[in-house]
């Protein structure tokens, strides 16, 4: 027999550390898919760009009359001028009956010169951009799989819904609003500022089981959402968010950057941290609220009802009185209410 090993002892085995969080298996592997469909959208994106460009080289200025070059009206035009069209107004023609841009309008924007060399970076552009297309499409075929298996046999699709040309015109090929109803067993939908693609991007990333996370401070602490006090000598040197938050974390932020422009709660509170603490620390702010909605509603069964900015004005104008009234207070002197 060999010498005797001694057993090293860690702290992880004495519970002094805690472990790393992972979602369970089917999770897991959810999140694979919606994390592989967003590298493919991010690479994607670079050969429309590529499209653009070369419309541009043969001072075609499409993406000035029409919103997404991408779109239905975008695509019939290439593909049209791909096919050897160069017809200003027989391009025009092919425009969708819901684009607000003329005919006459689009065709002034189809003049310009066909060369044979940029003409064929638009078809290789065009070409692997239709691939990558593909590719999401099958990422997201893929995770609508594995999103019914996990609802369970007492989902029942749907079908095709009035408002699934919103949801694909967005990039997902499925509208995931009844799956995700049936996934969570909450509206999550009805929170401010969450779409069916963050929501998805929120499963996969933190589960469905909030008990993970012993309160909601503990929850955006792990997001990356909340403060990172620097304390010496009982002084608080640094307050700041941690660098590099997660990407639930990152989700949640961006769903509180429109925020600001609606006639909501959370848009009352986070215009009116800008204007004193600035921009970017009040869409930190908005999102750990958001984050915190969303842990109660999935932990504790939260029906959130939104208030209004003009609930929330009033809310924060009568704090603001009390607060004063107890500095006056404290100071020997009483408020009296103007007539």
């Amino acid at each position: 027999m060999g010498p005797v090993q001694k057993r090293q002892t860690t702290s992880h085995s004495y519970g002094l550390v805690r472990a790393s969080f992972r979602p369970d298996q089917k999770i897991t592997e959810l999140r694979s898919y919606l994390r592989q469909r967003d590298q493919l959208v991010r690479y994607r994106s670079s050969h429309q760009q590529h499209i653009q460009k070369a419309l541009m080289l043969m001072n075609l200025q499409l993406h000035h009359v029409v919103r997404d070059i991408s779109g239905l009206t975008g695509r019939r035009i290439i593909d049209a001028i791909l096919s050897g069209e160069r017809d200003p107004e027989r391009l025009a023609s092919l425009r969708d009956r819901r684009c607000k841009e003329s005919a006459a309008t689009i065709a002034a924007a189809l003049e310009g010169n066909y060369q044979d060399d940029h003409l064929f970076s638009l078809k290789i552009a065009v070409e692997l951009f239709d691939t990558y297309s593909e590719k999401i499409r099958a990422c997201e075929l893929a995770a609508q799989s594995l999103m019914t298996e996990l609802a369970g046999s007492d989902y029942q699709d749907p079908g095709s819904q009035p408002g699934d040309w919103k949801i694909c015109g967005h990039g997902f090929a499925f509208n995931p609003t009844h799956l995700i109803q049936a996934l969570s067993g909450h509206n999550l939908l009805r929170l401010p500022g969450l779409g069916p693609t963050t929501v998805l991007t929120l499963i996969s990333e933190c589960g469905l089981d909030m008990k993970r996370w012993p309160s909601a401070q503990h929850f955006v602490s792990w997001l990356g959402l909340s403060p990172q006090n620097r304390i010496s000598g009982g002084k608080v040197l640094s307050s700041r968010t941690r660098q590099g938050t997660t990407r639930a974390g990152s989700a949640f932020w961006m769903a509180a950057v429109p925020l600001g422009r609606t006639n909501t709660a959370l848009g009352a509170f986070q215009r009116r941290l800008a204007a004193r603490a600035g921009k970017s620390k009040a869409l930190i702010a908005t999102a750990r609220k958001l984050a915190i909605l969303y842990y109660k509603t999935l932990r504790d069964g939260l029906v959130y009802q939104d208030p209004g900015a003009a609930a929330y004005q009033e809310e924060s104008r009568d704090r603001q009185i009390r607060g004063l009234q107890r500095r006056a207070i404290a100071l020997g002197f009483q408020l009296v209410a103007s007539a």
